[in-house]
């Protein structure tokens, strides 16, 4: 894998995560917060080396059972 093809990504699931999953969700950041009316979301963020790694995050937040709200790569300023 070359480091050319990692990129940032932000994922945005429902519910909240503990930060303990960090290494089972490919060593992401887990940042979960209760928005304005009170819902709890939390943020999953970090590089991603490649699509397949990409996928395999996928797959465990599908794992969980977690509904996936929003997904986003960062744009190279936000890196």
């Amino acid at each position: 894998m070359s480091s050319d093809k990692a990129k940032k990504y932000q994922i945005t699931v429902n519910g909240e995560i503990d930060p303990g999953w960090s290494d089972w969700l490919g060593c992401l950041s887990v940042r979960s917060f209760t928005t304005r009316n009170g819902k709890r979301l939390t943020l999953l963020t970090g590089t991603i080396p490649d699509q397949t790694a990409l996928r395999g995050i996928m797959n465990s937040i599908w794992d969980l059972n977690l509904e996936l709200v929003s997904i986003r790569r960062l744009p190279p300023s936000q890196r």
